[in-house]
């Protein structure tokens, strides 16, 4: 089968803490969201991070069952130290930052459900 015969169209991110996801994404990746409702004062959002489709549901809808994220961004980051500010105010944490002295630092962060994203540092 060539590798043609699949595109990735959109991601899905069941959240646990569906209002601090939202401002997460917003906040670090500078995501914009459009919310939609479903009924029951649930709502799901719809936005891109790196020119990929996102959409954020309440894991209630969702169903998924997982101790930790199943799924890993890996992305390339300009400016990296505001980045891991807007991390750090948006209620996300980092579990550790590798690299420096000349080299790219390497950034694992964690958004507010603990979902795990690698951040390269663009020299």
């Amino acid at each position: 089968m060539a590798d043609n015969a699949f595109q990735l169209m959109q991601i899905d991110i069941a959240a646990t803490n569906i209002e601090a996801m939202v401002r997460f994404y917003e906040a670090v990746f500078g995501t914009t969201f459009n919310s939609f409702d479903i009924g029951s004062d649930m709502k799901i959002y719809s936005g891109a991070v790196a020119g990929m489709k996102i959409v954020m549901a309440p894991n209630e809808i969702a169903g998924v069952v997982a101790e930790q994220s199943r799924y890993q961004f890996e992305l390339v980051v300009d400016e990296f130290d505001s980045v891991m500010d807007r991390v750090k105010s948006s209620g996300g944490s980092i579990r550790e930052i590798e690299g420096g002295n000349g080299s790219p630092r390497i950034a694992t962060v964690l958004d507010p459900d603990n979902n795990t994203t690698v951040l390269h540092e663009k020299l």
